[in-house]
């Protein structure tokens, strides 16, 4: 997820939060605890009611670390499309380019096509009226190559 925040305490005007988030039935927490333990115990896990239950990776380190293993472990859905577009955003943000107009301008276009996008009537679409969307990467090879 990227959340791109009104701010006054930003020279932007705009505070960028970058999340990375998994979400199971409760019936799987073991399933998701084992899945942060793989990766180094990095994020939290945490009820979201309704049975369901998050693992969230938000500080930039663990980030980094998550990219690491995503690029070695590739996702073989769809969702390697948000990823990779995930991965363009943290790199604008690792790199603090964030922190510029032209920055933010690029974490527009990529926000435009991750996840459920830029919905009408976002305050980013008055901030940003002509910025052009960064496609979202097509997954055609779905399956899972043998590693060794």
């Amino acid at each position: 997820m990227l959340f791109l925040q009104k701010s006054k305490s930003y020279k932007t005007g705009i505070k960028v939060n970058l999340t990375f988030a998994i979400v199971l039935h409760q019936n799987d927490i073991v399933l998701l605890e084992s899945r942060r333990l793989s990766l180094g115990g990095i994020g939290r896990i945490s009820n979201l009611g309704r049975h369901a239950v998050q693992l969230r990776v938000r500080k930039t380190e663990e980030l980094e670390i998550l990219i690491n293993f995503l690029d070695k472990y590739s996702l073989i859905t769809q969702k390697l499309g948000d990823y990779l577009l995930f991965k363009q955003a943290f790199e604008i943000y690792s790199n603090k380019l964030h922190l510029t107009t032209e920055g933010l301008e690029k974490l527009v276009a990529i926000k435009t096509n991750m996840n459920k996008g830029i919905l009408k009537g976002d305050y980013l679409i008055q901030l940003f009226p002509i910025v052009k969307s960064v496609p979202r990467p097509l997954v055609l090879n779905k399956r899972i190559e043998n590693p060794g």
